[in-house]
């Protein structure tokens, strides 16, 4: 009997006990659904709680007010619990009940974030993102996520969508100045594989939201030099050179840009002071003297400067440019007069008598013509400016030789001893004369005249 009854006791004590559990169980229920969750246990969510928002904040189209609030609630659940099964079962079955809804889509992919699975949330959030740029809960967790695998470049931009969000903002201030360099890193990869194009872009986004950053001039300047815009080169040189006023390399590169494609007499200046601070570098003293000879040339006549861009030279060009080169000369004393039948009535005729009459180009004796119109060769040219360097003091660079016209071995080794050609390889006798390549090997030998 007593045992009957103490059987019957415990029954009605364990009925009451899971009473209570149930109770306690649906009042849990009850507060989590009304009120957002207890803080997360802070090793797995402190960092991550400003980027898990209520998937209907920033959402800009109407929802049906219970479908919002069991999206409120189940989103509360969701970060109360960090993610739990029970919660995440609800995230899965709004998501399929309603697939194309923004909100649920969100939604599912934040289940997916406390679940680590950062690339999967970011498949689901992509089109989201890309569709509702202002969308506050969804560009936070694309831009945390995105954190997450290291794309930094790419959070970013996802956070810079939210430009009235304080947070959002400071994030992008943060993380501007690394992002940048991922990307210099990349343009200058790109670069390195000879992908312009794709540095370009890469370089794009650095300008849209990193402009003034070191890094993004930097890259730039490497783009535009990879692609020869120097005129694009030099103006972002001069900006960045602004800000780093002592860096040598820069200031240098903007002195070589200067001379090249913009005020020849900053660039002047700009050799005139690295080679006083660096008075032993002696490619410094080479580019001063490059730089010295560039505004030599700006006195010359616009149609004389014109033949420096010439691929080919003629006779009468290479003549014109001798003539207005060299000041002995234009000035130069003429013992004899040569006639060249054929120059009469040539623009340059006056140029060509000139240095014909010095002795330093050579007319052909049967017929008395100066064939102005033939392209020069480089053995014709070399010759030149060994009689240019003749007619001044004697030169150890000669080894004290007259000039043999038809030795093409001593013409070759001759000019080269005379700092013409780096090498008497280099002499390629029979081969065409360009402006460019006149322009250094005069310059060469005003150097050796001691004229700068």
């Amino acid at each position: 009997m007593e045992s009957s009854a103490f059987k019957s006791l415990c029954r009605a004590s364990e009925r009451a006990v899971q009473t209570v559990q149930g109770l306690l169980t649906v009042l849990l229920i009850g507060c989590t659904a009304s009120a957002p969750g207890p803080p997360a246990p802070r090793h797995r969510l402190s960092a991550d709680l400003p980027y898990l928002v209520s998937p209907m904040r920033g959402y800009r189209f109407a929802v049906e007010v219970s479908l919002a609030r069991r999206i409120e609630e189940t989103f509360s659940v969701l970060v109360g619990s960090a993610g739990g099964e029970l919660a995440v079962a609800e995230v899965e079955i709004l998501a399929r009940e309603y697939p194309g809804l923004h909100p649920t889509v969100v939604l599912a992919a934040q289940g997916q974030f406390l679940a680590r699975d950062y690339r999967e949330a970011l498949a689901r959030l992509s089109p989201v993102a890309a569709e509702l740029p202002s969308y506050e809960a969804a560009q936070l967790l694309m831009g945390r996520c995105l954190e997450k695998i290291g794309d930094l470049p790419g959070s970013v931009e996802a956070y810079r969508t939210l430009t009235a969000y304080s947070f959002a903002a400071r994030r992008v201030d943060d993380l501007r100045p690394r992002a940048a360099e991922i990307l210099a890193q990349r343009v200058e990869e790109f670069l390195s594989r000879g992908r312009v194009e794709d540095a370009r872009n890469s370089l794009a986004r650095m300008e849209d939201w990193a402009p003034g950053e070191l890094s993004t001039l930097r890259a730039a300047v490497g783009v535009a030099a990879a692609a020869g815009d120097l005129e694009l080169e030099l103006e972002i040189v001069r900006r960045l050179a602004s800000q780093l006023p002592e860096e040598r390399t820069v200031l240098e590169r903007r002195a070589e840009l200067e001379v090249e494609v913009g005020d020849p007499a900053l660039g002047l200046r700009g050799f005139q002071a690295l080679v006083s601070e660096y008075p032993e570098d002696e490619l410094l003293a080479e580019k001063l003297a490059r730089a010295k000879f560039r505004w030599r040339l700006l006195i010359l006549p616009p149609e004389v400067q014109e033949l420096i861009e010439q691929p080919e030279l003629a006779r009468a060009e290479f003549a014109a440019l001798l003539f207005w080169l060299f000041p002995d000369i234009r000035y130069g004393r003429v013992e004899e007069a040569t006639i060249a039948n054929d120059v009469f009535g040539h623009p340059l005729r006056a140029e060509i008598v000139r240095v014909v009459n010095l002795g330093l180009m050579r007319v052909d004796r049967d017929l008395h013509e100066f064939r102005p119109e033939r392209p020069i060769m480089r053995r014709e040219a070399l010759a030149s400016f060994l009689r240019i360097l003749q007619k001044g003091d004697p030169l150890a660079c000669l080894m004290n030789a007259p000039l043999d016209p038809h030795s093409v071995d001593y013409l070759c080794r001759a000019t080269a001893a005379c700092g013409l050609l780096p090498e008497p390889a280099d002499c390629l006798p029979s081969a065409k004369l360009s402006g460019a390549v006149a322009m250094q090997m005069s310059r060469k030998t005003l150097e050796q005249l001691g004229i700068q």
